[in-house]
């Protein structure tokens, strides 16, 4: 018999919130265009909330160990842009598939 950590659980559940978040803005035609210009995105979010872009990037930092490199080679380089990273936009599929 399998047994489920208390950590497990709270992961299930908070994908299960983002995923109803996620199909409630597709079903809106909303999501399609958060990553067209994050720019615009990061105001929206801050003028919905302004601590929210603050909490997501640190949300992000310590979830994405990937994140940390990449954000580090890109402001490296000579003329940084942080946004160049957002040039993909990432396939989330249809909201049928979350």
């Amino acid at each position: 018999m399998l047994s489920v950590s208390e950590d497990m659980l709270e992961a299930l559940e908070k994908e299960k919130k983002a995923r109803k978040i996620v199909e409630a803005l597709l079903e809106a035609k909303i999501g399609q265009g958060l990553a067209k210009d994050p720019r615009v995105t990061a105001l929206a979010l801050q003028m919905l909330n302004p601590t929210l872009p603050g909490a997501l990037v640190r949300e992000w930092w310590f979830d994405d160990p990937e994140i940390k490199s990449e954000l580090a080679e890109e402001l490296r380089m000579d003329e940084a842009n942080p946004y160049d990273l957002f040039e993909e936009e990432p396939d989330h599929g249809d909201a049928e598939d979350l």
